[in-house]
């Protein structure tokens, strides 16, 4: 961004991106050009001739790939820029960040709150804006409205700016859109649901849309298990397992332990940062435990997900994979 309140020559802002990949750059403000030299991105703008008024003017919005891993923030340094009219981000932080659905024990045709935790919060700003989509069987279990702030237990300072329940075949959604602020330790938030007279021992709960501080978050879904015998709840709570994929990160190929209570037919696929599926496979498999080896040869570099289901259980683990 560049603020002054006179008028400003052409400039050429040089940044060093090192130890991140460009993936695009759109730009926001007057006549501004960017080229990408590899770890250095060279921008050119053209301000307005009726000069600028007070304030800060965006030019250039650049989208990055950063290691989740990386132990420390990149710090991009402007290698020159006029006067003292610019600014940047002067730090980007990556951030491995996931919410997750809890696995509990419910009654039949009984109230429930279902707790979905943010954890691995690293972001220096905390958790701000948060953009939820869980869905479940309407058939076996409902969401519980009105819900309200209080009910999903959110901390001190957050507000619940909308709670909408979505209606379609067979399935019931529920939307939460909040913000506040709340460090990396914030606490659960409970989701009111009922089960119903005719459910199975194991509900599906499934989070379709996640957003943290409006950037896409990994999700881990549910599962509602209803009380019975211990013989049919362990079968329940064991239901689909599958492991995380070994070796990582990987070159050529990837194994998967999978464990099943019944037979089953396993569906895997690799999706990519955009959500595309780049690969896929279909296993059928008998009761009991598996090693699966997953064929990488044809994907490039890169981070993708592997997601596994069988109909009942999604289960996503992250792949990195070398060249």
């Amino acid at each position: 961004e560049v603020r002054d309140g006179r008028q400003l020559r052409p400039m050429l802002l040089t940044m060093n991106l090192k130890e991140a990949d460009l993936l695009s750059a759109a730009v926001l403000n007057w006549e501004t050009y960017w080229q990408d030299l590899g770890s250095i991105v060279d921008v050119w703008s053209y301000p307005p001739e009726s000069g600028l008024q007070n304030g800060y003017y965006p030019l250039l919005k650049l989208r990055l790939r950063i290691d989740p891993s990386r132990p420390r923030p990149l710090q991009p340094v402007v290698l020159s820029f006029p006067w003292d009219c610019y600014r940047s981000m002067e730090s980007i932080y990556p951030a491995e960040v996931m919410l997750a659905l809890d696995t509990t024990l419910v009654n039949r045709r009984g109230d429930v709150f279902f707790e979905m935790r943010v954890p691995h919060i690293e972001l220096p700003e905390g958790l701000q804006r948060l953009d939820v989509t869980l869905s479940i069987d309407a058939d076996h279990a409902s969401f519980l409205p009105p819900i309200t702030a209080q009910e999903l237990g959110t901390s001190p300072g957050w507000s619940l700016l909308a709670a909408d329940i979505d209606f379609s075949p067979g399935e019931e959604r529920l939307r939460l859109r909040l913000s506040g602020d709340a460090d990396s330790a914030y606490q659960p938030l409970r989701i009111p649901l009922r089960t119903a007279q005719n459910a199975p021992y194991r509900i599906p709960v499934h989070i379709e849309h996640a957003q943290v501080n409006e950037l896409p978050a990994r999700v881990s879904d549910g599962l509602l298990v209803v009380r019975d015998s211990c013989y049919n709840n362990v079968v329940a709570l064991t239901g689909l397992n599958v492991s995380q994929p070994w070796p990582q990160p990987a070159r050529e190929q990837v194994h998967l332990e999978v464990r099943s209570a019944d037979d089953i037919t396993l569906r895997i696929h690799i999706v990519d940062e955009l959500g595309r599926d780049v690969a896929r496979e279909a296993y059928a498999l008998r009761q009991g435990a598996h090693i699966l080896t997953l064929d990488l040869h044809a994907l490039d570099a890169g981070r993708y997900s592997i997601l596994c289901e069988d109909g009942t259980t999604r289960i996503t683990h992250p792949l990195l994979l070398l060249p």
